[in-house]
């Protein structure tokens, strides 16, 4: 189920990043070859990134590729090294878990909100953060998952980096 969730969410954000680059080459076009600026189309490109991040940030938890400094974890003695990788991995969990919370908060403020060009509902651009940060989560999950499964080897690793 994983699989197919990450798989469709790497569908979903390259579609997107193929719809930005054509609504800003749309309305580079149009603004200055045209000189009749689109304004739909940098409120749709910038609203289509907003998304492309958080769905994107769920992408580099699932590969692994969030950035980590692992330095001081590395120098620790193994037992400690699995305590303080432990307690990272909570903490990040927790945090992402209070992140998706206020991103209900958030869209629940964005209601009733509409956009200047588009007139589009803003709520529909704030889920970006909840929908984006619950799959970082289950993501983020998953892996510390394994890493308690594996028995804690390569407790160095602190849970993340290639």
């Amino acid at each position: 189920m994983n699989r197919i969730l990450n798989r469709a969410n790497t569908l979903v954000t390259t579609v997107m990043l193929l719809a930005v680059t054509v609504l800003v080459f749309i309305g580079v076009l149009s603004r200055y070859f045209f000189q009749f600026p689109l304004a739909w189309s940098e409120e749709a490109s910038r609203f289509i990134f907003v998304w492309m991040i958080f769905l994107g940030i769920a992408i580099a938890e699932n590969q692994d590729a969030q950035f980590r400094i692992t330095y001081f974890v590395e120098k620790l003695p193994a037992k400690a090294a699995i305590f303080i990788t432990i307690i990272g991995e909570c903490l990040s969990l927790a945090f992402l878990a209070m992140l998706f919370w206020e991103g209900l908060e958030f869209v629940r403020m964005g209601r009733g909100g509409v956009s200047a060009a588009m007139e589009l509902r803003l709520d529909y651009v704030y889920w970006s953060l909840p929908i984006g940060i619950a799959l970082t989560f289950f993501n983020r999950l998953a892996h510390f998952s394994q890493y308690l499964n594996e028995g804690m080897s390569g407790a160095h690793r602190v849970g993340g980096g290639k």
